[in-house]
């Protein structure tokens, strides 16, 4: 950029009846250097100084993906307020742009700042609401950041707590004042010393917007909620007779995730768990545990509108196919997509499953080896149109014989 082309652009923007522009006519008269001048002066009133504020909110609120309460006040949405006045105006006056809050407090961690900057969140977030992560090891029944963020229980919409029991105890107050939590995640921490104690927690027993939760509960818990609402239900559980009390009382649920964890040996008989709204099911993960566990779920499940079916096996078992069938046998769905993970090869019965999932559009198996049998029986011709005459989308992650699933693949080409 030329200097006579910079200094143009300066007299044509230049109005002296401007305050502003005097303002600036003053910091040229302050500099010696007549080039270093007009180059201050050229981006002092380039365009994007010239934005409204209203603009600039719109611009900054595109930071609030990766906003967050952090310590380090180099990274957003602290960097906003360091380019200058104008910008940081705008920013500290954007509630948005410091809704979300999340911080660690422990025996790791330094907190010689964290009120202030917690306060200092709180404050310009002003009456918006708020995105809460805390994380702690505290071993006591209070902390003076816990306390603040009770304060403002009213505000929380997405809360994901990752607390000691002592902690998790202290949060009775917040009981009745949740009046805008949508999204839950309750994480307990069981110490040692915790093994004879047992909690009830109840202080989100009372939240009128809360739809979607995921619990990871010790059998030392007990999380009290308004099971009746909820719409999303993700549990890593150690008990299969509670989660199945809780699952009893969710009458609107539409996805629901269970992770069993530790080698369960609590077998009840099958009791009817009937979700008249669940639409996606996953069963997957955890430590290994007996396949009784997931086949007394399988049995329990009346799930008529269910579409997405995700499960994982942890071991093989003659059982396995029949636990399935019976699922979508009794509950009348008619799945979309499917997902099977076993330990080992795929089993081929499970060409018997396929004939009660005619319209299933997507599939997907996992495990050490997918045999030559079942991929001939996926395979179509003119005359025997064979399985799965909807299905659009196969994804294996297993060994397979190479020309028999090209064979079978071809088949289902249209011409």
């Amino acid at each position: 950029m030329s200097l006579y082309s910079t200094w143009g652009t300066i007299l044509n923007t230049f109005n002296p009846e401007n305050p502003r522009h005097l303002a600036l006519h003053a910091e040229m008269m302050s500099h010696p250097n007549a080039e270093d001048t007009i180059m201050v002066l050229y981006y002092l009133v380039s365009p994007i100084r010239r934005l409204p504020p209203q603009v600039l909110e719109r611009i900054f609120s595109f930071s609030i993906v990766d906003a967050q309460f952090d310590l380090d006040t180099s990274e957003m949405p602290w960097a906003l307020t360091y380019i200058c006045s104008s910008w940081r105006r705008v920013a500290i006056s954007t509630p948005q742009l410091w809704r979300k809050i999340d911080i660690s407090f422990g025996h790791w961690s330094p907190s010689s700042n964290l009120l202030h900057l917690l306060n200092l969140f709180l404050q310009r977030s002003s009456d918006c609401p708020i995105d809460v992560t805390v994380q702690s090891d505290v071993d006591s029944d209070s902390h003076p950041a816990l306390e603040m963020l009770m304060a403002a229980s009213h505000r929380w919409e997405d809360a994901w707590l990752d607390l000691p029991l002592a902690l998790f105890a202290s949060l009775g107050p917040i009981k009745g004042h949740l009046a805008q939590l949508h999204t839950l995640e309750v994480l307990p921490c069981v110490t040692p010393d915790d093994s004879d104690k047992h909690l009830i927690l109840d202080a989100f027993q009372i939240a009128p917007k809360l739809a979607e939760v995921g619990i990871a509960c010790e059998r030392n818990v007990t999380v009290l909620l308004p099971w009746g609402q909820l719409e999303s239900y993700a549990s890593t559980t150690d008990s299969l007779p509670r989660l199945i009390r809780s699952l009893n009382g969710m009458r609107n649920l539409v996805i629901c995730v269970i992770k069993p964890i530790y080698y369960i040996n609590e077998h009840p008989s099958p009791i009817q768990i009937n979700l008249p709204q669940l639409s996606a099911l996953v069963i997957e993960g955890g430590h290994p545990c007996p396949n009784g566990f997931r086949g007394t779920l399988l049995h329990s499940f009346i799930v008529p509108s269910l579409e997405h079916f995700k499960i994982e096996w942890c071991k093989d078992d003659r059982y396995n196919v029949s636990h399935l069938i019976n699922l979508v046998r009794r509950s009348g769905c008619s799945l979309i997509s499917f997902s099977l993970k076993m330990p080992q090869k795929i089993p081929d019965d499970i060409l018997e499953f396929f004939e009660y999932t005619p319209g299933l559009e997507r599939l997907s198996l996992r495990g050490t080896l997918l045999t030559s049998l079942l991929t001939r029986k996926l395979s179509r011709t003119r005359s025997v149109p064979g399985l799965l005459c909807a299905l659009h989308t196969l994804t294996i992650d297993a060994e397979f014989p190479s020309r028999e699933l090209v064979n079978m693949v071809s088949s289902r080409i249209e011409p």
